[in-house]
């Protein structure tokens, strides 16, 4: 991976798996990394897998993106707190237990509509401009 020194990266759905391996990467390669998870006890571990691989004091913000206030507010969040983003790893996704699409309810699928296209669109949609501008 290129270096990334001075450059702040948001990674969503970093409480484990994919997500946090991608914390650590980017941290390796010297990005500043901002770790956003629906599970604030995931996210607090996954916060000092990041550490401990070299990040230090690594920002986190618990968000549920079923919710779109919490991705507005996430937003908020990574302007005011963060200071803005040069890189976005819209990684957060979620499934259904129910893997036949005869059996899924409306419920469950608008919850997985909300999670997997629109947060990441909202966050891409709401973040990237201030990606440009920072350049």
């Amino acid at each position: 991976m290129a270096r990334m020194d001075g450059q702040l990266a948001l990674v969503t759905g970093a409480g484990g798996g994919i997500g946090s391996a991608t914390a650590v990467a980017l941290t390796k390669a010297g990005a500043q990394v901002a770790l956003t998870s629906r599970n604030p006890d995931r996210l607090a571990r996954a916060a000092a897998v990041v550490e401990a691989a070299g990040g230090s004091d690594v920002p986190t913000f618990v968000a549920d993106f079923g919710d779109a206030s919490q991705v507005h507010d996430l937003m908020g969040w990574t302007t005011d707190v963060v200071g803005g983003l040069d890189v976005l790893v819209n990684n957060a996704g979620a499934n259904s237990a129910t893997r036949s699409v005869t059996a899924l309810d409306e419920a469950t699928l608008d919850y997985l509509v909300d999670v997997n296209v629109r947060a990441p669109t909202i966050l891409s949609r709401g973040l990237i401009p201030g990606m440009i501008d920072r350049g």
